[in-house]
């Protein structure tokens, strides 16, 4: 409504240090033909259906756009930050959202997806539209994370290579050509730490958080660890390795005794199963090489849409 909006203007009219120092505000859904219920459901409007095929990509391409905005919108909000790949003169890049103490914290959390035409934000589109924002975005989970002491950092593996104007081919990404790529280079050049340089996370804890596919991601993360911190140039620091729907192995069978031990150990899968919250799912453990949880069932869809 027009309250939110004057609301807004009016906490950007307040003074530059205001705008440089506090978070912007939240943003608004907006979209002809869907709206936003309690932050959480996308349900149609009583408006006509699309008269063409043409129509109907159109709407279905503009409002994830919207979800999008408006997912990473509210991560900014939360005082997440943009950070570009690989700076952001660059006509090839791409975001990654850090809150502002990823840097200083503790404690660090890593979220990484592995999903062709992924956002950073959503875990998944479908569940943003069939149940709402609250299960298919990140953002009760950030929310979680900021309230419990963590910095954030929300990792983009799947933006590899942009589309420039006036130029028939993509132009891959430096340092995120591929999802690998991508959060090796975010590991080695932001967390990893360089006493030379004196870069790098300050956290002696880290936890990264994987879905579906961002489970191999983790893996090589944790392998690079174990390399590195075997030669002692650098501590051991990643705590846990949390994992949702991982529909593959973390492991290869030529695996050294080392990482599987960590993965073993470290390393905890949650997904979906027949059997209620909390139960051990032995198939998957054995079939992982680490602990599976289930979360029970997700129930029908919310929206109908």
């Amino acid at each position: 409504g027009g309250g939110e909006v004057g609301a807004a203007g009016d906490s950007s009219a307040s003074g530059a240090v205001a705008e440089d120092d506090s978070p912007p505000p939240p943003p608004l859904f907006e979209h002809p033909q869907y709206e936003l219920v309690d932050s959480n459901l996308i349900l149609r409007k009583d408006v006509p259906q699309p008269a063409s095929a043409e129509e109907h990509h159109l709407e279905e391409t503009t409002v994830l756009e919207e979800v999008v905005s408006f997912v990473t919108g509210s991560m900014l909000a939360m005082g997440f930050q943009e950070i570009f790949l690989p700076d952001g003169e660059s006509d090839a890049k791409c975001p990654i959202y850090c809150t502002a103490d990823w840097e200083t914290a503790p404690k660090l959390l890593v979220v990484l997806i592995n999903q062709v035409g992924s956002q950073p934000g959503l875990w998944s589109r479908s569940l943003c539209f069939s149940h709402g924002l609250k299960a298919g975005s990140m953002l009760p989970t950030l929310e979680a994370a900021i309230a419990n002491g963590y910095g954030v950092m929300v990792l983009n593996p799947n933006s590899n290579s942009v589309t420039v104007e006036g130029q028939d081919d993509k132009i891959p990404i430096e340092g995120s050509s591929s999802p690998e790529e991508h959060v090796l280079g975010v590991w080695d050049k932001m967390i990893q730490i360089d006493a030379e340089h004196g870069a790098g996370a300050a956290a002696t804890q880290i936890f990264l958080l994987a879905y579906g596919n961002g489970a191999s991601l983790a893996s090589e993360i944790v392998q690079r660890q174990i390399a590195v911190a075997s030669g002692g140039d650098e501590p051991d620091r990643i705590m846990a390795v949390a994992t949702i729907e991982s529909s593959k192995r973390f492991l290869e069978t030529d695996d050294a005794e080392d990482v599987r031990s960590v993965v073993a150990s470290r390393f905890l899968n949650w997904e979906q199963s027949e059997f209620p919250e909390a139960f051990r799912i032995t198939a998957t453990t054995a079939k992982l090489g680490c602990t599976c949880l289930s979360v029970g069932q997700m129930g029908p869809d919310q929206t109908l849409n």
